[in-house]
């Protein structure tokens, strides 16, 4: 829980800082949830991806044909 905390307070502040415009801190805290939860559903999702291509490349390395 913590990463993510970290991540959001990343988010938040770069949002609010770098803009040439300025940026009220609850669209900054809006923005950045956003951003972290689509991280972290992206990060879960590419760990979802990784150990299905392992299981599949373990399968292929195999001689006789696989069945899953």
């Amino acid at each position: 829980m913590t990463p993510v905390l970290i991540e959001m307070a990343a988010v938040m502040v770069a949002y609010r800082v770098v803009p040439h415009h300025t940026v009220q801190w609850r669209h900054a805290f809006a923005g950045a949830l956003l951003a972290v939860v689509l991280l972290e559903a992206v990060k879960a999702g590419l760990g979802l991806y990784w150990a299905a291509s392992a299981a599949t490349r373990s399968c292929m390395a195999r001689s006789p044909p696989c069945r899953s």
